[in-house]
Order: C-alpha cells, then sequence, then structure tokens
C-alpha cells in the first residue's frame, strides 16, 4: 500500500484532529491522536515573553523613529539651513544642532539595543554598531571636523580644506551605513 493512503487527518466529536489510519478504520479501530505542534498550521506558540510578536514591535518602532529622524535631518534639515542662511550661518546652526542630533541617536539606539539583546541576537550586533557610530560621531568626529573647519577658514590652506573634507566624507558615509543597517533590522 502507498505510504500517502496509510494515514488520514479527520476531527474527532470534540473538534480536535486526529490521524487515522486507513488500516484501523478498516479494522474499526478508534483513530489515533498525535500532538498538534505537529500539524504545519499549528505553528510553536513563544514559549517566553521574550519571543513575542510585541518586542518585534517595539524594535520596528524605535528603529523607524530613529532611521525617520536621521532621514528627516539629511534629506530637509541640512539643506533647508544652507538655503535659508547662506554658507557661513549654516555652518554655525548645523555645529549647534549636531551635538543634540547624535545624543537623540545614541538614546534610541540603546532603547532598541536594550529591546534586540533580548528578542534578536543579530538585529542587537546591528544596534550595537549603530550605537558605536553615534557614540564616535559625537564625542571624537563632530570635534574633529569642527576643528578641521576652523582651521581651514582661519588660514585658507588647501590641506586644511582636504582634511575637513575627508572628515565630512567620513560622517557622511558613517549615516549612511546607519541607515542601512537599520534598514536591515526593520526587515529582518
Amino acid at each position: 500500500m502507498d505510504a500517502s493512503l496509510r494515514w488520514r487527518f479527520v476531527k474527532n466529536d470534540r473538534g480536535r484532529l486526529v490521524k487515522d489510519s486507513v488500516i484501523a478504520a478498516r479494522n474499526r479501530h478508534g483513530p489515533v491522536t498525535f500532538p498538534p505542534q505537529d500539524l504545519a498550521y499549528n505553528r510553536a506558540k513563544p514559549t517566553t515573553i521574550h519571543e513575542t510578536p510585541v518586542y518585534s514591535l517595539i524594535i520596528d518602532v524605535i528603529v523607524t523613529f530613529l532611521l525617520g529622524s536621521m532621514v528627516f535631518f539629511a534629506a530637509v534639515v541640512t539643506p533647508t539651513a544652507f538655503r535659508a542662511l547662506g554658507p557661513s550661518d549654516a555652518g554655525r546652526y548645523l555645529r549647534a544642532l549636531f551635538p543634540p542630533y547624535y545624543l537623540w541617536g545614541i538614546v534610541l539606539s540603546v532603547l532598541a539595543l536594550g529591546v534586540c539583546i533580548f528578542h534578536s541576537p543579530k538585529g542587537a550586533a546591528l544596534m550595537t554598531l549603530v550605537l558605536a557610530g553615534f557614540v564616535y560621531a559625537r564625542q571624537l568626529l563632530i570635534p574633529a571636523i569642527n576643528e578641521a573647519r576652523d582651521r581651514w577658514h582661519e588660514t585658507d590652506n588647501p590641506q586644511d580644506k582636504a582634511r575637513f573634507r575627508a572628515l565630512h566624507r567620513r560622517s557622511v558615509i558613517i549615516n549612511v551605513a546607519q541607515m542601512v543597517m537599520l534598514v536591515i533590522i526593520i526587515i529582518a
């Protein structure tokens, strides 16, 4: 007899799916029950609170909020400041705005990392990199960029201008890499 014909699934009088063999039905033996978690439609229930979809939702909300803040700052705030204030005033404005921006990123990254640690090890690894990028940019990179910009404007030296541009490029690369990692966390 073909293996696919030996078993069938039927509902018993309690509405529970049971495994009934064709041979057992022919011999008038009762159906054989089996654990419901073996069925494909009956997915395993979360066993701890850390496996619930609530954690996934919290991570998605925090990470999406952080990503939205970063995109808004890069796509709206910075170009508008340069357009409305001019290069000199926009530079002073953004210099004052960058430390709170990076602090905001650090706070949201710490919150997301705290949730990711319990829910998603890969997400926690990516959030650690995002957090490290914010801390590095706020504590080391921004002061170096400000110093290079001041020196460039004081001396008008091409080497100082090149140093400023290299540091600025590094900050842009870090920002874009953080955005890519946040998108991966949201998708995964």
